[in-house]
């Protein structure tokens, strides 16, 4: 139980990490929570700081879960459930940072680096999901996110991961959904899509 708390704790603190703060205010001096959707992921650092700051936020923040279970694994347990514990922890955390008043990012990147690192044929799977949702079904960029990221579970299932892989695709996905009813009813123009 202490190992699973650690992890979370690790977890937590590592996803907490604004990556698009700290570019933004580094190469522009602006804060992505004052442009745009308010919110810390790259795409909304592109908006302040131009397309640049979508891979500078980007590249980082799918490095944060992953950084959390390696980290986790090293130093804490090489319990898988610990490593679970730990990723789901870095997606909260992104999307809530103790760092900046619990506002943060979308959790897109943290799940997707997750994905990768542990079964890299769902990530594309759940993005193609997510776009047969976004221009067939719902036509709308934060429902279609909250759905596919739901499915995430269930296509690593599929593919045949260890439970523990499962579990983490299928809990992140549910941070990942309650994160997105805040823009449920949300109205995006063509240019500020989500």
């Amino acid at each position: 139980m202490w190992s699973w708390l650690i992890s979370a704790l690790i977890g937590y603190l590592i996803g907490s990490i604004p990556s698009g703060v700290i570019v933004s205010r580094a190469v522009a001096g602006r804060d992505p929570r004052h442009v745009g959707s308010g919110h810390t992921g790259g795409l909304n650092t592109a908006r302040t700081i131009g397309i640049v700051g979508f891979f500078l936020a980007g590249a980082p923040d799918a490095m944060k879960g992953v950084a959390a279970v390696v980290l986790v694994r090293q130093f804490v347990a090489s319990d898988p459930w610990a490593s679970v514990v730990a990723g789901v922890a870095a997606v909260a955390g992104h999307c809530w940072s103790v760092y900046i008043g619990f506002r943060g990012g979308m959790g897109i990147s943290v799940l997707g680096g997750l994905m990768l690192f542990f079964a890299p044929p769902v990530a594309p799977v759940v993005i193609a999901l997510w776009a047969a949702l976004r221009f067939t079904v719902i036509r709308h960029t934060p429902r279609a996110v909250a759905f596919a990221a739901l499915a995430t579970g269930p296509v690593a299932w599929l593919f045949g991961v260890s439970l523990p892989v499962i579990v983490l695709g299928t809990a992140s996905g549910a941070v990942l959904f309650l994160r997105h009813l805040s823009n449920w009813n949300r109205v995006y123009s063509s240019t500020k899509e989500h």
